[in-house]
């Protein structure tokens, strides 16, 4: 059995007789690879619509996300502004959408990009640098204000 570059089999066997249920099929693939890519791609487009459009009618909660909480402090004066969450939010949207632009632009369809090397230690240390704030919250601002 061989496989060309045009996604046809060639078993060693004629195919134009009447054991090949389906005729030429093997020659369609390339209309339906193409079918199943604007499928992905509307799906997400509209998967993205739909979480757009929920967080806009407010059905998506996001009033306190970028709020931390200190533990041990009354209510009222327990929260504060939380730069960890927004620099965690904005590596981990910015690294997202650039691996995203990577996936539609793959000269190898059928594979994903390579992660670049030096992402896992750039959002290991933003996770990091998190953590180490909500740390903070949690177990050594209780008192102060």
């Amino acid at each position: 059995m061989r496989v060309d570059s045009g996604l046809r089999v060639d078993s060693g066997t004629d195919r134009s007789r009447k054991g090949n249920p389906v005729p030429g099929l093997l020659n369609e693939m390339p209309d339906l690879v193409q079918f199943v890519k604007w499928e992905l791609e509307a799906f997400l487009v509209l998967l993205g619509a739909i979480v757009a459009f929920q967080l806009l009618t407010g059905r998506i909660k996001i009033s306190g996300i970028f709020r931390g909480q200190i533990s041990g402090r009354p209510v009222g004066q327990n929260q504060y502004f939380s730069p960890e969450r927004v620099q965690l939010l904005i590596f981990t949207l910015g690294a997202a959408l650039y691996y995203l632009s990577q996936v539609f632009d793959n000269p190898n369809p059928g594979t994903f990009p390579e992660v670049p090397a030096n992402w896992p230690a750039i959002l290991g240390g933003s996770h990091a640098i998190y953590l180490g704030g909500k740390s903070y919250a949690r177990w050594f601002a209780k008192g102060k204000k």
